[in-house]
């Protein structure tokens, strides 16, 4: 009967504690930088993440912004790079046919995998190969789905910097609609 009375101090904090946390999304800060509306704060993002690859090779390696319907879930982001993975088509010397760029997000880490399709002359405008996906990763759960149908624009500035767009539906339900500025090791 003693061990009973510990619980009546903490009651009050028991019955409070219940009542269900209410925060405004992350994601309502964020928006989406890929319109001409919005080109100038892409670009300031772009300078900042610029300047600190040019002071740190390990640094920021470019910036995205997305927007979409994930998992029923609307999603708007502007993040950072921070890793990038590249494939390297022997036949056509240095020229990237593959990314895998990394971010990270208000909720989760995203990757997304494009295998652009490539000529001798490097990536061709609007092609994109069927292999491209959106992997997202929260709380040690991982949503996984194709992009069907993507619409794609790839530019290549340098061998270490790339510039492009993608959007569609995704195999799961839902799309995506992001834009993107890249700085890759470079091949050589």
């Amino acid at each position: 009967m003693k061990r009973a009375w510990w619980i009546l101090p903490c009651l009050p904090c028991l019955v409070r504690c219940a009542a269900p946390l209410e925060a405004p999304s992350a994601f309502e800060s964020e928006r989406f930088l890929c319109g001409e509306e919005n080109r100038a704060e892409f670009e300031a993002l772009l300078d900042a993440c610029h300047a600190d690859h040019s002071a740190n090779a390990s640094g920021c390696q470019g910036v995205l912004s997305m927007r979409g319907d994930i998992d029923s879930q609307a999603v708007v982001l502007d993040a950072s790079v921070s890793r990038i993975n590249y494939g390297i088509n022997h036949v056509l010397g240095t020229i990237p046919t593959r990314f895998v760029v990394y971010f990270e997000a208000p909720y989760f880490t995203g990757r997304l995998d494009m295998q652009p399709e490539s000529t001798e002359e490097g990536p061709v405008a609007g092609g994109l190969s069927s292999s491209t996906y959106l992997n997202l990763e929260a709380r040690g759960g991982n949503y996984l789905s194709s992009v069907e149908q993507p619409s794609y624009a790839f530019e290549l500035q340098t061998l270490d910097e790339v510039r492009g767009s993608l959007s569609g539906e995704l195999g799961r339900g839902g799309f995506i609609e992001t834009c993107f500025h890249l700085f890759p090791p470079s091949p050589r």
